[in-house]
């Protein structure tokens, strides 16, 4: 039987860095556009750690003005609503809608899990155009726990109906995949330009440098 494939959703199937034109309009720099998004993530596990849910969306609108605030940089309102915005509007990676629907065609289920609340995703993944490639999408929204919480990766084997070995987890961030292995998960590493694995036991079973690559292993796996 082959694996289902549950993919992350943000930078892992959708371009994140569209949004750098934004961050140089506001703070004078492109890449505090991942100084922010680092904060997102670093912010969401710790309100895990701490059981203090938070909407995704919630998280990136503090953080955003946490950076603005160390920055002493005033945030206006049109910038504020620009980028948070503009993270529903995402469009995918080049290659990911034809490197799903290859997967497809050889009989791959195909889910999403993500840290982004239900009505976020759906309407990311239906404004990049893969909504309808996808068996489900799952948010962690359901379980209050970001990732790499082991309860959100338990919750997508359960919805899938399927056990934690008969899923492989795809995603751009080492510490998505070091979670799923961590809970029993295989892992696909998809090291886009300016990523990199975090060297330990926990490793993924796939590395690519996009998806296209990705999927070929995966079928020639199969």
């Amino acid at each position: 039987m082959k694996p289902v494939l549950v993919f992350d959703v943000n930078e892992t199937l959708l371009n994140v860095d569209v949004l750098k034109p934004a961050f140089q309009r506001t703070f004078g720099a492109s890449d505090v556009l991942k100084e922010w998004f680092d904060a997102v993530i670093l912010y969401s596990q710790t309100a895990t750690i701490l059981d203090e849910y938070q909407d995704f969306s919630d998280l990136a609108k503090q953080a955003l003005h946490m950076v603005s605030s160390a920055k002493k940089m005033p945030l206006a309102t049109s910038a504020e609503q620009e980028i948070l915005e503009g993270m529903l509007s995402l469009p995918a990676h080049p290659e990911v809608a034809t490197a799903l629907q290859y997967l497809k065609t050889f009989g791959f289920r195909l889910a999403a899990l993500t840290n982004s609340a239900e009505k976020a995703a759906e309407t990311q993944l239906k404004n990049a155009g893969l909504w309808d490639l996808f068996d489900r999408v799952l948010s962690v929204e359901a379980v209050r726990r970001f990732k790499p919480a082991p309860e959100t990766y338990a919750y997508a084997g359960s919805e899938l109906g399927v056990l934690p070995k008969e899923m492989i987890l795809v995603a751009s961030h080492p510490w998505d995949i070091q979670g799923a292995v961590h809970a029993g998960l295989r892992g696909a590493f998809l090291n886009r330009a300016g990523t990199a694995w975090f060297k330990r036991e926990l490793t993924p079973e796939f590395t690519a440098p996009d998806l296209e690559q990705l999927a070929q292993a995966l079928v020639e796996a199969s």
